[in-house]
Parts: structure tokens; C-alpha cells; sequence
């Protein structure tokens, strides 16, 4: 099953979406932080872009 994008703006936007997240594995690509987990039987990757926060 393919990796699914999710990105928010600022991180408001994903917190609901982070506590539904299972399996979580943290990380970080070029100073960005992202949670790598399952959403039901999705594979996903959550991100958070930071436009709108500074």
C-alpha cells in the first residue's frame, strides 16, 4: 500500500490526526520533523510545513 502525505501548515493543524496515529516512528529530512505510522490501514506520513508561523 502506497505512503500517504498528510501536511499542516502549523502544528494545530495535525495534532488530531497525530493522536489517531499508530505505530509512530519519529524522524526528521532536512530540519523537518515528521511521524511516520498507520491511520486504520493507511500507511502515512504526517509533516508539519511551518508556513504561517513566524
Amino acid at each position: 500500500m502506497p505512503l500517504k502525505l498528510i501536511l499542516g501548515a502549523m502544528p494545530s493543524e495535525i495534532i488530531s490526526t497525530e493522536s489517531e496515529l499508530t505505530g509512530v516512528e519519529r524522524g526528521a529530512h532536512a530540519s523537518y520533523p515528521y511521524l511516520r505510522g498507520r491511520l486504520g490501514k493507511r500507511r502515512v506520513l504526517v509533516a508539519v510545513t511551518g508556513v504561517g508561523i513566524r
